[in-house]
């Protein structure tokens, strides 16, 4: 860790000692609520819940391309989350990110937010009808706003009840592009409709007539088309699934990862 240096940015200033100190602080934390390919902690800082994601040591190719564009996922999830929230689109608030080198070749980054609150989707399935139109409106005020996620899965969204009404804020938006107004290219926002989670044609339908209703683009056409496109996704997930399966066992009989 000695030969590692830090560059980091904040977009919270009373957060500077935090993000300064990131790798301490994350080595310290023993609150782990998420450890794959990335790796996300949490805690209490100055009477707020913050996470700490770091993000794994990337390919030779990718640590090469991040140390020439200095546009690490942890700083693009930070310039994210600050301009949802300058668009009035809730998100994780972003505290920082830090990215770590060793020599002149970027390693890994932390992106640090403070915790949405609420549920996520995922939490929420099976998603009942009233939620599951609100969220369809709130999809649709994305695109409107020229904002593509591309990640849009249900552990993506984050539902928050304030009396009758539902709020939803979204979070991992490191992979998110921003366009003018009604901009976001279609094969954009079609990926985001396929994320929704749904997995009976009659409640997607809800979820697809509401969407394109507050597009003000519903057609019977339109909406037959979005089904069909969305069992043909379903489709395809079960095959990867399948191939999931089928690898795992391959592995664990040939003792050695299976592509």
């Amino acid at each position: 860790m000695q030969n590692n240096r830090i560059r980091y940015e904040v977009a919270m200033a009373s957060a500077k000692e935090l993000v300064a100190n990131i790798e301490e602080v994350f080595a310290k934390c023993d609150k782990t609520i998420h450890c794959g390919r990335n790796e996300i902690r949490e805690l209490e800082y100055e009477g707020r819940q913050v996470l700490i994601k770091r993000y794994g040591r990337p390919n030779i190719f990718s640590r090469v391309y991040y140390s020439i564009s200095n546009n690490s996922k942890a700083r693009r999830a930070m310039l994210n989350a600050t301009k949802l929230t300058e668009m009035g689109i809730e998100t994780a608030r972003a505290v920082g990110y830090a990215d770590v080198w060793r020599g002149w070749l970027y390693e890994y980054s932390y992106a640090i937010t403070e915790k949405a609150e609420g549920k996520s989707l995922r939490e929420l399935k099976p998603v009942d009808e009233p939620t599951t139109r609100a969220y369809a409106k709130f999809v649709a005020l994305l695109h409107k706003k020229g904002v593509a996620h591309r990640d849009l899965n249900p552990s993506n969204v984050i539902v928050r009840r304030e009396g009758e009404e539902l709020h939803f804020a979204v979070i991992d938006v490191n992979r998110m592009k921003t366009y003018g107004a009604g901009e976001a290219p279609e094969k954009y926002r079609h990926h985001d409709i396929m994320c929704a989670p749904y997995e009976d044609n009659e409640m997607f339908a809800v979820f697809a007539e509401e969407y394109l209703r507050a597009m003000g683009t519903l057609s019977d056409e339109r909406l037959r088309e979005l089904i069909e496109d969305k069992r043909k996704d379903r489709q395809v997930q079960i095959r990867r699934d399948n191939r999931r399966w089928k690898n795992k066992v391959k592995e664990w009989w040939y003792g050695r990862k299976v592509d």
